[in-house]
């Protein structure tokens, strides 16, 4: 399923990318290993990482340069890991981060668009559930930039 950020940015699950490649102009994979679909005419960017504390910054950092590029061009952008609940909303929360919204407002909006699922039955809200990694190491690749 596909999660609406704004009309240049939405984020979901390995599933919706053939739906996303529709109206998206770039995808960013951060789930799969590999290439997941021949997406003629759709810039792709492949940037897998582990679904695991801590996330690498510099991979999320590279793709959130990479979005904003994208989407700098007018380009619609697409980013999904496997089930669209943690590396990818982790990706779309730097990147809202990035752009100046704040962190606790991003990880609000994450939760209000699609709420997490948790095994036991009930939504949770796992986007906060990533603080800490945010609060470790993110504040470094900002303060880098500036």
């Amino acid at each position: 399923m596909m999660h609406q950020v704004s009309e240049t940015l939405s984020w979901g699950d390995v599933w919706s990318v053939l739906e996303a490649a529709e109206t998206c102009d770039a995808v960013v994979n951060v789930g799969r290993k590999i290439k997941d679909f021949p997406l003629p005419g759709v810039e792709y960017k492949l940037k897998w990482f582990e679904d695991h504390d801590p996330y690498p910054c510099e991979d999320i950092w590279e793709c959130v340069l990479w979005i904003d590029e994208r989407i700098e061009e007018g380009k619609k952008v697409y980013v999904h890991c496997e089930q669209g609940n943690s590396r990818s909303v982790s990706t779309i929360i730097a990147y809202l981060h990035y752009k100046g919204m704040a962190f606790e407002d991003a990880c609000e909006l994450a939760i209000k668009l699609k709420p997490y699922y948790s095994g036991a039955g009930k939504y949770g809200d796992l986007p906060l559930s990533i603080r800490p990694w945010f609060e470790r190491d993110w504040p470094g690749f900002l303060e880098g930039i500036q």
